[in-house]
C-alpha cells in the first residue's frame, strides 16, 4: 500500500486533496495535472496519493479529512463506488470526482453525489477547469459563516449546514443538519446579517437555504432532513424563481 503526501504552499487557504488509484502511473499523471493547476492558478493544496482504498479509510478513521477526492472505480480491495459511500458517511460535504476508464459506472457515480465523472483519456483536458471550479466553491464555503457572539458564548455556523431559519418567541432558531441552534435576536436582523442570495423568506417567519430544497409542490417545500414548509402566497413567485435559477446553475 502506498501513501504519498505532496504539499505546495502558495497562498493562505489550503485545499486538502486525496487521489486514490491502484495504478501508480495514473496516480502520477493526476498528480502532475494537480501540480500544473497549483502553479497556474496559485492554489495551495495538500495532496495525499493512495494506491489502496483501505489505506485511505484507515487514515480517515484516525481523523484525517479531505475536501476533494479523485477516485478510480475499479480497484482490487474496494470499488470506488463503495469507497465514495464510506466517504459520504464521514464527510457529507466533500467533493468527489471519479477518474476512470469505465463509463458504464457513470450513473452509479451520481448516486453518491459525485461532483463530476471524468474518463482517463480526457482528464488532461477536463481536470484543470474542474479543480479550479471546486477550489472557488470551497473557498466561498469557508467564507460563508454566521457568528454568534455573546458574553458567555462564541459559536460559528456554516451556511452549508443550515437547512432553514425560523423564529420562536424572541429567539431565532437555526435548523442545522446536526440539530437546532438558538440566538436571542429578531429573525429580520439575522437575515440582514447573513447577506447571502442562497437564503430567502418563504413566509414572514421562515427563511430557507435554497441549496437544501428537495422539491416544491402545491406551495409546500420539502427540505433535506424531511421538513415540510408552507410558502405564503406573496412569496411563492419569488421562491419558485430563486429555486429555478439555482437548479439551472447546477446543470
Amino acid at each position: 500500500m502506498l501513501s504519498i503526501r505532496l504539499v505546495l504552499r502558495l497562498e493562505e487557504k489550503e485545499m486538502k486533496v486525496a487521489v486514490v488509484d491502484d495504478n501508480k502511473e495514473i496516480a502520477d499523471q493526476i498528480e502532475r495535472i494537480l501540480f500544473e493547476v497549483m502553479h497556474e492558478y496559485r492554489i495551495n493544496m495538500e495532496i495525499d496519493i493512495y494506491t489502496s482504498a483501505l489505506n485511505l479509510l484507515y487514515e480517515m478513521k484516525d481523523g484525517k479529512h479531505f475536501e476533494l477526492f479523485l477516485l478510480d472505480i475499479e480497484m482490487p480491495d474496494m470499488t470506488g463506488i463503495d469507497l465514495a459511500k464510506e466517504i459520504r458517511r464521514m464527510l457529507k460535504h466533500a467533493y468527489i470526482i471519479f477518474v476512470t476508464s469505465h463509463t458504464e459506472y457513470a450513473i452509479k457515480g451520481y448516486e453518491v453525489n459525485a461532483f463530476r465523472y471524468v474518463t482517463k483519456n480526457s482528464m488532461e483536458k477536463e481536470l484543470e477547469d474542474i479543480i479550479f471550479d471546486i477550489h472557488k466553491k470551497i473557498t466561498k464555503e469557508k467564507d460563508e459563516v454566521y457568528f454568534i457572539e455573546t458574553q458567555s458564548r462564541f459559536e460559528k455556523l456554516y451556511y452549508r449546514d443550515m437547512i432553514y431559519i425560523t423564529k420562536q418567541d424572541k429567539n431565532t432558531v437555526f435548523v442545522m443538519e446536526y440539530g437546532e441552534v438558538k440566538v436571542r435576536k429578531p429573525i429580520g436582523i439575522v437575515f440582514d446579517e447573513i447577506k447571502s442570495p442562497a437564503f430567502i423568506y418563504v413566509n414572514k417567519g421562515i427563511i430557507i437555504n435554497i441549496r437544501k430544497v428537495v422539491s416544491l409542490k402545491k406551495g409546500v417545500l420539502l427540505m433535506e432532513g424531511g421538513a415540510e414548509l408552507q410558502v405564503s402566497r406573496i412569496h411563492i413567485k419569488a421562491v419558485k424563481e430563486k429555486i429555478g435559477d439555482y437548479w439551472r446553475d447546477m446543470i
